[in-house]
């Protein structure tokens, strides 16, 4: 009898363990990053290839410029180091709703920019800088309003197509910026690519056949056609702040 209630009493405990094990093996810790919520790298592409993605999009609707040229690795790896960079600074923001609200505003934002620009130019046929533009935006709303409004009906191809990466960041979120974001060894990975892809760039601008555009012929129409737009907008504020560079010629006599 003894030996029965004890075979009986061994069972349920052994039974009571396997449930148990089992069921912590179903709960992960909080503590632990499972792999289906880690990043991947992937994911992280998003904005490279959307800064790219305007910057083909505002090449391939004006008819002034060549597609098809050395141009186009300039703009792709200066594409690249800036898309890097807006992921790395949000991912690296310990709010995820935060990082993910400011990478859907950043895209609109980018939208934006590309969209004036491309109206600047089938407008007045030029690209203008982000300062100049903020200086006379006033000026040309009260002035030119009709006329505005007359290209923005012009451009709505554009528009729309502009919109395609702020309506792929929607359902995206959340795999772009996961809960725990990309691992430490990920994150230096990425930041190593982005300074390479800066630095090549920068090296083909400097010592191609672009220099001159680069430095001290320096403009923003020229500077999108040879850099692309975030890279004409960069080299303009950094020209105002610290001044144009010297030519050549001028440092030697």
């Amino acid at each position: 009898m003894c030996t029965f209630l004890y075979c009986e009493k061994l069972q349920e405990e052994t039974i009571y363990m396997n449930y148990t094990n089992q069921s912590n093996k179903s709960i992960p810790c909080r503590h632990t990053k499972p792999h289906t919520m880690r990043s991947t790298v992937w994911y992280s592409l998003f904005f490279p290839a959307t800064v790219f993605y305007y910057e083909l999009l505002l090449r391939a609707f004006d008819r002034d410029t060549t597609f098809f040229d050395p141009a186009l690795l300039r703009s792709l790896l200066f594409s690249a180091a800036a898309g890097l960079l807006i992921f790395l600074v949000l991912d690296l923001l310990p709010w995820r709703a935060a990082a993910r609200i400011a990478g859907g505003v950043i895209i609109a934002l980018g939208a934006v920019l590309f969209c004036v620009e491309r109206g600047c130019r089938a407008t007045f046929a030029l690209y203008y800088g982000v300062a100049f533009m903020g200086r006379i935006a006033r000026n040309v709303i009260r002035g030119f309003g009709p006329a505005v409004r007359q290209a923005a009906l012009g451009m709505l191809p554009f528009i729309l197509l502009s919109l395609i990466p702020l309506l792929a960041f929607i359902p995206l979120q959340k795999k772009v910026f996961q809960d725990y974001g990309q691992k430490k060894t990920t994150r230096i990975m990425l930041a190593v690519a982005m300074v390479m892809c800066q630095l090549a760039g920068w090296a083909l601008s400097v010592f191609g056949g672009a220099a001159s555009y680069y430095t001290y012929g320096f403009t923003v129409n020229t500077g999108v056609n040879h850099f692309g737009v975030l890279s004409s907008v960069r080299l303009d504020l950094e020209y105002i702040a610290a001044g144009t560079p010297v030519p050549p010629w001028c440092i030697l006599g």
